[in-house]
């Protein structure tokens, strides 16, 4: 009898184990995580097209020249 009580403990260890390792290894889908992954994408893709057209397409300082007459 101690011996069948020992392979049940040691079944149901081995099954609470594969199912922890299975839960940890998948993981959770959070909605909030798919979301700041959404996002990333979107900042991401921005970037990448703000790069394609160059940085000369930016001004260098948002102050207008202004040129004063020689005295």
């Amino acid at each position: 009898m101690e011996r069948h009580y020992g392979s049940i403990i040691r079944r149901l260890l081995t099954l609470i184990t594969a199912f922890f390792l299975a839960v940890t290894i998948l993981g959770c889908h959070d909605s909030i995580e798919a979301d700041i992954a959404a996002e990333h994408r979107r900042l991401g893709s921005i970037v990448e097209r703000d790069l394609r057209y160059g940085l000369s397409s930016f001004p260098l300082t948002s102050q207008t020249e202004t040129f004063h007459p020689a005295p």
